[in-house]
């Protein structure tokens, strides 16, 4: 991504932005706050790029980039639910600003903090019964949303989460930039390639042809991944961040997930083993059944 553009340049190249505001930079998007037409709202900001790496066609990248934002917004037109970020004014399209390409649009801009912003503070301590609940319940009410439309979110971790000041809405799931649809055509140029945040992929992902075997359950899995850290700011499987990218792959694929009473015994058994039931190797093992889940996990709340 080359240098960010100016509030003043943005202001020209798409006008009607009350008080813009730059707010964070992600690996690929820049996300502003302005005023909108019903509250304040997100915009992203997704530089198109001149040059790829070496044997990669520039014409082809631009396209599966083009491809996969139009899908995101998609997926959130067809899948509304409560725990689902909602798209804003700015419909997609393309602006060049200071003389450079970008994809634009808009979503609601949500009051709070990113999981992982939560489960760094130093003064948090895990979450509570309750709030692991309220999680699972909002990301399980996410993952049927997706699903009914042959989605899969593929990327589902703390920093794709806002911890929001809403108790109608605790928590909110976002980036649907890697979805994958069991539908459509694929967007991926590189078969190889394998989309995700390698610590909350599931096992099956990994597998060579994994698009024969992804779906909603997958997603489970990286939901209990984030409710696993969220309980006790440590991964299931992997002890550090530090681990050689193949050993750390062995262990995700070989070793068994941490039951999380054994570091936090001061949270209900039946709601620990939910978190386990999510982490199973095998999908055919793994918990799958939301509505008895959910009805479980409102006991908790």
């Amino acid at each position: 991504m080359s240098a960010q553009p100016t509030l003043e340049e943005i202001h020209a190249a798409i006008p009607g932005l009350g008080n813009l505001e730059y707010k964070d930079r992600g690996t690929f998007k820049l996300v502003y706050r302005f005023a909108g037409s019903n509250g304040p709202q997100a915009l992203k900001l997704i530089e198109v790029p001149t040059s790829v790496g070496p044997g990669q066609d520039l014409e082809s990248y631009v396209a599966e980039l083009t491809g996969r934002v139009r899908r995101e917004l998609d997926a959130l037109k067809k899948c509304v639910g409560a725990a689902l970020v909602r798209l804003g004014d700015i419909q997609l399209a393309e602006y060049s600003i200071a003389g450079r390409r970008y994809i634009a649009y808009s979503e609601e801009f949500l009051d709070g903090q990113s999981l992982i912003r939560v489960i760094q503070d130093a003064n948090f301590g895990g979450a509570t019964a309750s709030q692991l609940a309220q999680l699972i319940i909002a990301g399980m009410g996410t993952i049927e949303a997706l699903w009914h439309h042959g989605y899969i979110h593929r990327d589902i971790k703390p920093e794709n989460v806002i911890a929001t000041n809403d108790a109608l809405r605790p928590y909110v799931f976002l980036d649907l930039g890697v979805a994958y649809s069991v539908i459509e055509p694929s967007l991926t140029t590189n078969k190889a390639e394998k989309w995700g945040t390698f610590p909350y992929m599931a096992p099956e992902v990994f597998h060579p042809t994994f698009r024969q075997f992804i779906d909603y359950k997958s997603d489970i899995y990286s939901l209990g991944v984030t409710a696993f850290i969220f309980a006790s700011r440590r991964h299931p499987i992997l002890e550090h961040a530090n681990y050689e990218q193949g050993v750390a792959l062995s262990m995700i694929l070989m070793k068994k997930a941490l039951p999380l009473v054994s570091l936090r015994s001061n949270l209900p058994l039946p709601l620990c083993r939910i978190i386990d039931g999510m982490l199973f190797k095998k999908q055919a093992l793994r918990r799958g059944d939301i509505a008895n889940m959910t009805a479980e996990l409102k006991g908790y709340l």
